[in-house]
């Protein structure tokens, strides 16, 4: 198989706030403006049960280099997550996401948490990077 040809990773995070869409005040527009280059990008869908703690989810397992992740709630659970270790882990919250240009690009093992005692959660993962 023929390695595809990389492209440059293009990466966003606006935040904003207003009453109407259209009208928002920006405060926070980022744009990665390195030309930094790849040709994976995938989803990685996780469902954890109620309360389930420390999921290991290795991200070496689907790509080579993890440039940038992004973690989002997809239940309206909440849910906790570390990377390279069980501690220290952060709380993010229901229909919250987290995202990361990860300097290293090392993909790392996120350890995973559902806030939830009652209801599963469904966790997406999204990781732009590289595959041999």
């Amino acid at each position: 198989m023929t390695v595809p040809t990389s492209q440059q990773l293009n990466f966003r995070c606006v935040a904003s706030f207003g009453d109407t869409i259209g009208s928002e005040r920006i405060i926070l527009d980022y744009t990665e403006p390195t030309t930094t280059t790849g040709f994976q990008a995938i989803i990685i869908p996780v469902e954890l049960a109620a309360s389930a703690t420390d999921t290991q989810v290795n991200l070496a397992s689907y790509v080579d280099t993890a440039t940038f992740i992004t973690i989002l709630d997809r239940n309206n659970t909440g849910f906790k997550v570390a990377a390279g270790g069980t501690a220290n882990k952060f709380t993010i919250a229901a229909d919250g996401c987290f995202s990361i240009k990860n300097g290293a690009a090392t993909p790392p093992t996120l350890y995973l948490d559902n806030v939830s005692t009652t209801a599963k959660a469904f966790i997406e993962i999204g990781v732009m990077g590289t595959s041999a």
